[in-house]
């Protein structure tokens, strides 16, 4: 499995997000509702995880 170079983008202060991926070309945006980091952590290892199963 080849590593994850680099995703460029950035967290908002309320949850909102929005990140690429350019080696794979793929976009992640959303909000995850919770300023708290749970939810930070969660769309993070969710993104993490689909970017590894797309290659």
């Amino acid at each position: 499995m080849k590593p994850i170079k680099e995703i460029l983008g950035f967290w908002g202060q309320s949850g909102a997000f929005a990140f690429y991926n350019p080696e794979r070309d793929i976009y992640f945006t959303g909000t995850v509702n919770q300023s708290s980091g749970f939810g930070h952590s969660a769309a993070h290892k969710a993104m993490l995880k689909t970017i590894k199963a797309i290659y």
